[in-house]
């Protein structure tokens, strides 16, 4: 496996998050394979990838359809259980990545609805509990209340799939995931 690969299954694994609140996707709907992963976003991901792998005539990039292989969809679909060493790296990457998260059980139920918190109030105890509204990062202000709700993360993500069909590289793929994902609360307590 070779290194785009490798960032690509980086990239991937995690965007079923976004993909998993919006509700579309069913569990029964989705490929066999996918169902007996228990957690939802991993099967969303590969998902994503399958997708663009499988419709190269719909304007996906060439760049995401050539390296978006049967490969990376295991490596996505597998994350938190790998089945070979390229995907043991994607695992720790996430452990690492997800250490900061804090798990809150009155939280589980509502995962689609909770706002991605703003850092202030751990700097400063008595800081305002500020709260991100899930858009682009055209607003970036955190405000004190925050609504959410499934539609809102349709759209994001419907957004963003319209821009990815214009990306010919990693360096325009991640400010495409800047762009659209930075506002989107990382953690998923909800399956």
């Amino acid at each position: 496996m070779d290194d785009k690969k490798i960032l690509l299954s980086s990239l991937f694994h995690d965007i079923g998050k976004v993909l998993e609140r919006t509700k579309k996707f069913e569990k029964q709907e989705l490929p066999p394979e996918f169902q007996k992963i228990s957690y939802g976003h991993p099967r969303y991901s590969a998902l994503l990838v399958r997708v663009i792998r499988e419709n190269s005539d719909k304007n996906f990039p060439k760049f995401l359809v050539e390296n978006l292989t049967e490969e990376v969809e295991d490596i996505v679909l597998n994350h938190h259980n790998p089945t070979n060493e390229y995907g043991l790296i994607v695992q720790i990457a996430d452990w690492l990545s997800s250490s900061e998260r804090e798990e809150k059980e009155e939280q589980k139920g509502e995962y689609t609805n909770i706002p991605l918190s703003a850092p202030f109030k751990r700097i400063d105890e008595n800081a305002d509990d500020l709260f991100y509204p899930l858009t682009t990062l055209e607003n970036i202000f955190p405000k004190k209340e925050v609504k959410i709700d499934p539609y809102e993360y349709d759209k994001l993500f419907n957004e963003f799939l319209n821009k990815l069909k214009y990306v010919e590289d990693f360096e325009q793929l991640l400010l495409l995931y800047e762009y659209y994902f930075s506002n989107v609360p990382a953690q998923t307590v909800g399956f």
